[in-house]
């Protein structure tokens, strides 16, 4: 074949490949594809391939966490354009809230090698509030101290660090037992622990099935005790709760029709009537609070409403849970290096 032929050849191959990327190019745009379509697809593709063997209470919820989905929520979040009929959070409640007290967190709690920085779990007997505060580190080595703070005078009386629990996402009391509840985060705690009011005598709850059976390092995101039910219902992901029996057996699953998270999903609490999930939203760069949430439900997990805290707490100031006694509500959030503690006023408009 002489020069000029193959020449030739390169040319017209070049030309081909040009209409070809031209003609897959207008299929895409008139198919819609675009970015957030492209990333919810390789985080389908993640999920899947990394998809981790079922434990008992998988099988019974039936689910798994919907990676594209958040990814939905972390696209429309970073657009400040959070669509809530989409995720179906259609009431919207407001709330007044009162300031109760500001507590540095740091070098008045850090121990040698442990310095802490963060807090997440409130909880009320009626007389105390505590509070959890979080060390810094990798999430294996946190550290956990509880504060015990009085209601009257909002002095610090006790403080316990619990060591290496990890990351308590909420914590819970239960009037019958006396005894407070915290779920660690992280799987490598997994499960409920349960502790004492002057903050001793801490113990890892043994769950069961309903046959019996052991139920080991199960991973929740919060837990609440239900007086009225007189039952633990566990936050085991943003779309299924557990159900548990005062003796930790478990009763059933709920998948929820709506979510129970925005951005970031934060702790579960009980009035003894409804359920309140604390969540947030975030501007993405800069990571920072954008608002905060309260989704609320019936004690069955069907969706009722949510209230917001717009302009209501301080810029970037991050909420964590809310508690209940006596027909009060307290709220615990964190803000610049500080935890705070609120009165607050759930009201219809």
């Amino acid at each position: 074949m002489d020069k000029n032929k193959i020449i030739n050849l390169k040319i017209i191959n070049f030309f081909f490949i040009i209409i070809i990327f031209n003609f897959i190019t207008i299929s895409c745009l008139a198919k819609g594809f675009n970015l957030k379509n492209k990333v919810s697809d390789l985080f389908q593709k993640i999920e899947k391939k990394y998809d981790s063997p079922k434990t008992e209470i998988d099988k019974q919820a039936d689910i798994k966490t919907n990676i594209s989905t958040n990814t939905e929520n972390l696209i429309a979040s970073a657009s400040n354009d959070i669509n809530f009929e989409k995720y179906g959070f259609l009431k919207q409640e407001q709330v007044e809230i009162k300031l109760l007290m500001t507590q540095k967190i740091g070098k008045n709690f850090d121990s040698e090698n442990v310095k802490f920085i963060g807090c997440q779990g409130f909880t009320t007997d009626g007389e105390y509030f505590y509070v959890a505060i979080l060390s810094s580190g990798k999430e294996i080595d946190k550290h956990t101290k509880i504060l015990k703070i009085s209601i009257k005078d909002l002095k610090i009386v006790k403080e316990q660090d619990f060591g290496t629990i990890g990351h308590t996402n909420s914590l819970t009391y239960n009037s019958k037992t006396q005894k407070l509840y915290t779920a660690p985060l992280y799987k490598e705690w997994g499960g409920i622990f349960e502790f004492d009011t002057d903050l001793t005598n801490l113990k890892k709850i043994q769950l069961l099935n309903k046959d019996g059976s052991f139920i080991d390092n199960q991973q929740f995101k919060s837990v609440a005790y239900s007086k009225e039910l007189d039952q633990y219902i566990v936050k085991y992901n943003e779309f299924t709760l557990a159900y548990f029996s005062s003796e930790f057996k478990i009763l059933k699953t709920k998948k929820l029709k709506v979510r129970m998270a925005l951005t970031t999903t934060q702790a579960l609490s009980t009035d003894e009537v409804n359920l309140y999930s604390v969540t947030n939203d975030y501007n993405i760069n800069p990571r920072v609070v954008k608002n905060n949430h309260i989704i609320i439900y019936d004690s069955n997990g069907n969706y009722i409403g949510r209230y917001v805290f717009e302009k209501k707490l301080g810029k970037g100031e991050e909420l964590q849970q809310i508690t209940f006694e006596n027909g009060s509500c307290y709220a615990m959030s964190f803000w610049k290096g500080n935890f705070r503690i609120y009165q607050v006023m759930l009201r219809s408009k």
